[in-house]
C-alpha cells in the first residue's frame, strides 16, 4: 500500500475541498494509494491554531478593513518568524506522525502547514516528496513559499518570477488549473429539468451565497429584489448560519411580491446543481466560488472581497467576467440590466469561454502520482 498524507486547514472550506478532491483522484488513479486527510490543528489538539487561526479568520472575515491592515505583514519575512513560533509544537508532532507512518508522499493546501514540511525536509526528517498547492492562486504571501518543498503548485503565470524570486528553480514551479470538487465537470446540464428536481420555477435564476460561513449581510441584498418584484427568483445559500436563514425566510414569508420568488437554503452538498440551474451566481470572492462558477460557466457578481482575494477578482474584472457590486442598489440593477440585456449577458459568458478553465484536481494528482512512480525503491526510511 502506497500512503499519501494530506495537510489542511479547516478554516473554512477553501483548504478543505482541495485537499479532499485531490486525495480522492490519486486514490482513484492508482488503487494501491491510501490517502489520509488530516488537520493537524485538530489531530494535534493545537490551542493556538485552533482558538487564534479559525476563529480568527471568521473575525476578519467579518472585519475586512481590519484584515487589509494585517495581511500586508504576511508578505514579509516576519511572517516567517511568526510562523514558527506558532507551530513549532505542530512541527515536532508532525514530524513525530510522520516518522510513525512514513508516507509516501505529503502535500498541503495550507501555507503554514508548507513552512512546517519545508523545515522538516531542509532537517531530513522528510524524504518523500512534498508539495504545497497555493489556494492563494493569484498572489501567494510569503509563507506560502519554501524553496525546500519538491513542487509548489499555483495557478497563475504571473507568479512564476515571484516564486523565483524567493529561491524556487523552474523545476519547483509547476502552472496548472485550479483544483475543484469532481462534480464541477463543466459538462452541460438540462436547465429546466434540474430546477423542478431542485423545487425551482423555470426562469431567470440568480443565486447568492456567502461561503460556508455564510458570513455577511445577504438580507440587505434581497430586500431590494423584494421591493422592486422583478420576474425572477432568488436562491440564497445560507450555510451554517442559521440566523441568516431566518432571516430570509422571513423576507420571502412578509414579501408581497407577485413575480419575484425567493427560496433560502442552507448548508447544501450539491452545490454544483444549484449553479447549474442558475443564469448568474452572486457572492463573496472566494477562490474555490469564483472557480466553480466560471467552470459552469456562470456570469458573477461580487458582493465583497477581502485584501488575499483581490488579485483574483481584479484578474477576472480584467478578462470582463464578472462585476464587483457591494451596494444592494448597485448590483440589483445590474441583474435587472443582465436579465433584460441578453447581448450583455451574452458577451460575459463568451468571455468566460474564452478563459478555457478546466478542473485542474486531475492533472494535479496525475503530478504527484508520477512524483510517487520515480521515487527511487527503497528509499522510504
Amino acid at each position: 500500500m502506497t500512503k499519501i498524507l494530506s495537510l489542511m486547514l479547516e478554516a473554512g472550506s477553501g483548504h478543505k475541498i482541495p485537499a479532499i478532491a485531490i486525495t480522492e483522484q490519486m486514490e482513484k488513479l492508482d488503487k494501491s494509494i491510501k490517502c489520509t486527510v488530516m488537520d493537524p490543528s485538530k489531530k494535534f489538539n493545537s490551542f493556538f491554531m485552533e482558538k487564534i487561526y479559525k476563529k480568527g479568520w471568521n473575525f476578519f472575515l467579518r472585519k475586512p478593513l481590519l484584515f487589509s491592515i494585517i495581511y500586508p505583514l504576511l508578505k514579509g519575512n516576519s511572517a516567517l518568524l511568526l510562523e514558527m513560533i506558532s507551530t513549532a509544537s505542530l512541527k515536532k508532532r508532525i514530524e513525530e506522525y510522520v516518522k510513525k507512518e512514513k508516507p509516501d508522499l505529503i502535500f498541503t493546501t495550507y501555507f503554514s502547514f508548507a513552512q512546517v514540511l519545508g523545515r522538516l525536509k531542509k532537517k531530513g526528517a522528510i524524504d518523500a516528496p512534498t508539495a504545497v498547492i497555493v489556494t492563494d492562486a493569484f498572489d501567494p504571501h510569503r509563507s506560502w513559499i519554501s524553496k525546500y518543498l519538491d513542487y509548489t503548485i499555483i495557478y497563475s503565470k504571473d507568479s512564476r518570477e515571484k516564486l523565483k524570486k524567493y529561491g524556487l528553480k523552474d523545476g519547483q514551479i509547476k502552472i496548472m488549473n485550479f483544483p475543484l470538487r469532481k462534480e464541477f465537470d463543466g459538462k452541460k446540464q438540462n436547465i429546466p429539468l434540474l430546477r423542478k428536481k431542485l423545487g425551482l420555477k423555470n426562469k431567470f435564476t440568480a443565486t447568492l451565497l456567502s461561503g460556508g460561513e455564510g458570513i455577511g449581510k445577504l438580507d440587505r441584498f434581497v430586500k431590494e429584489f423584494a421591493k422592486s418584484d422583478p420576474d425572477m427568483q432568488m436562491v440564497v445559500i445560507c450555510g451554517k448560519n442559521e440566523r441568516l436563514k431566518k432571516k430570509i425566510e422571513g423576507i420571502a414569508e412578509s414579501s408581497k411580491t407577485k413575480k419575484f420568488s425567493l427560496k433560502a437554503c442552507g448548508f447544501v452538498t450539491n452545490m454544483q446543481e444549484y449553479m447549474a440551474a442558475s443564469d448568474i451566481m452572486m457572492g463573496k470572492s472566494g477562490l474555490s466560488f469564483m472557480f466553480e462558477s466560471l467552470i459552469c460557466r456562470k456570469p458573477m457578481i461580487i458582493t465583497q472581497t477581502i485584501s488575499n482575494e483581490k488579485p483574483a477578482l481584479k484578474f477576472f474584472l480584467k478578462k470582463r467576467v464578472c462585476w464587483y457590486r457591494k451596494n444592494p442598489e448597485k448590483m440589483h440593477d445590474l441583474v435587472i440590466k443582465l436579465m433584460e440585456n441578453k447581448e450583455l449577458y451574452r458577451k460575459c459568458t463568451k468571455n468566460i469561454e474564452n478563459l478555457n478553465l478546466k478542473n485542474g484536481t486531475r492533472e494535479i494528482a496525475e503530478l504527484l502520482v508520477n512524483a510517487l512512480r520515480k521515487r527511487p525503491k527503497g528509499s522510504k526510511k
